[in-house]
């Protein structure tokens, strides 16, 4: 029977229990380095290698499987995108029917829409900063930022700021 557990030595351990980048980098700094059967591999350039899987410069291959690093790696990347799709699930896409609710405007201008007044119509193009948003029924000033909070689409043009919906 001896064998078929495997132990795992303490950076193992703390590699794979990382949750998030950040808690994997303090891991890798606290290390200092992971000794290999050729290299040892240095917490920097760990995290080097690690950084450019994640801007995708570097395939998943080049993390070493020492300690169980790229099967962390794998795991953290697969958590980031599951999160960065749940963020961008609100934002309408071209054809989207929109609501665009104006909930406020800027001190010192002038708008045709008063606030609170809900604007509806189908978004005729993709939304972009320094662009107005075009849906159908007519046009916002130009886009200076776009954000999700608390599950909202808000969007600030020149003038006014904006909760956008999906109808």
């Amino acid at each position: 029977m001896e064998g078929i557990l495997e132990r795992k030595s303490p950076e193992e351990l703390a590699i794979i229990s990382a949750t998030t980048f950040d808690e994997l980098f303090s891991v890798l700094d606290k290390i200092g380095s992971l000794e290999g059967s050729q290299d040892t591999h240095s917490a920097a350039g760990l995290k080097g290698i690690i950084d450019d899987v994640r801007t995708g410069e570097s395939d998943i291959a080049s993390v070493t499987r020492i300690g169980g690093l790229r099967g962390k790696v794998r795991d953290l990347l697969t958590e980031e995108s599951k999160k960065e799709k749940e963020q961008t699930s609100d934002i309408p896409r071209v054809g989207d029917r929109i609501l665009f609710e104006k909930i406020s405007l800027k001190e010192g201008r002038s708008s045709q829409v008063e606030g609170g007044k809900v604007l509806e119509g189908v978004l005729v193009k993709e939304i972009r900063l320094g662009e107005p948003v075009s849906f159908g029924t007519g046009n916002t000033s130009n886009v200076r930022s776009m954000r999700i909070e608390g599950g909202r689409v808000v969007i600030e043009t020149q003038t006014s700021t904006y909760v956008l919906r999906k109808n």
